[in-house]
């Protein structure tokens, strides 16, 4: 099930196909994707989203990040704005002499690899930003490996699952993928407890 999800989140989605649970009926497995089409190549009206997001999908640079969950953008309409990762939270980092949560820094770092200085796509769910005033988007990486990057950071550990409604879409995507890094040991569920 998770091969499904994980592939799910990684590109390009076809039409949403479901399957028949002989428990509970229907269960939807959401859109699957065709892994296989370029970065440059996707369609951003194809990539997974919200059902009604609040703003289409956008291309973007991502400057500077922030910590394992916030970036910031470069050019563009949205330059200069910050980006807060959907449904991933990592611990937080100290500030003003404050020390850093376990595994702060090690969620920035992983989060420098994979994205900093590199185009990425961004989607969007029903809400578009939060209190803060920060951008909320689901990214998805398409050059590498990982796809989306959520599914990715929580599957190595770097974060956990924050669900916050409306914008809870893909949850039970990212539960799974948290799942295989607890059930591992991985990254935080490892050294943190």
């Amino acid at each position: 099930m998770i091969a499904l999800w994980l592939a799910l989140l990684a590109c390009e989605p076809a039409p949403t196909d479901s399957v028949t649970d002989s428990d509970s009926g229907t269960v939807d497995t959401g859109p699957t994707v065709d892994t296989g089409t370029p970065f440059d190549q996707i369609q951003p009206s194809t990539l997974p989203a919200g059902p009604e997001p609040c703003r289409p999908a956008q291309r973007v640079s991502v400057g500077r990040v922030i910590d394992g969950d916030t970036f910031e953008i470069t050019g563009g309409s949205l330059d200069g704005e910050h980006i807060r990762i959907i449904g991933l939270n990592t611990p937080e980092i100290g500030y003003n002499g404050s020390p850093d949560d376990c595994w702060a820094q090690e969620a920035k770092s992983y989060a420098i690899d994979v994205l900093e200085n590199r185009d990425v796509w961004l989607t969007f769910d029903a809400q578009c930003q939060d209190n803060y005033g920060r951008y909320l988007a689901y990214v998805y990486t398409g050059t590498l490996e990982q796809g989306n990057y959520t599914v990715r950071a929580l599957e190595t550990g770097q974060g956990f699952v924050l669900s916050i409604a409306p914008n809870n879409t893909y949850d039970r995507v990212f539960r799974d993928a948290q799942s295989i890094a607890i059930d591992g040991s991985l990254g935080l569920w490892g050294t943190c407890r």
